[in-house]
């Protein structure tokens, strides 16, 4: 068996893990459940293994740019909109 040269970085890591989990579990609420919206709801499945690193990249930062004005169109009520896009605008 053989160790990564990076294993003193995944040790660490399992560490810091294992010493707060409390806040590894509210990572995992917060990050995979857009991780999993995008991937299953939306569709992107495959996007590293299509068009390389630097397309995916650019790809992955759009579909992350639309989940936070979603979300962010979401929280906000109509006139709180309304009034927001009147300012941005005027």
């Amino acid at each position: 068996m053989e160790r990564t040269e990076y294993q003193n970085y995944v040790d660490q890591n399992k560490k810091n893990i294992e010493s707060k989990p409390e806040i590894y579990k509210r990572r995992q609420a917060i990050i995979e459940h857009t991780y999993g919206i995008i991937k299953r709801q939306w569709g992107f499945y495959y996007i590293t293994t299509k068009r390389g690193i630097k397309r995916a990249s650019a790809d992955v930062g759009l579909m992350f740019t639309a989940f936070n004005f979603r979300r962010f169109f979401n929280i906000l009520e109509k006139n709180e909109l309304k009034v927001f896009l009147q300012t941005l605008f005027n």
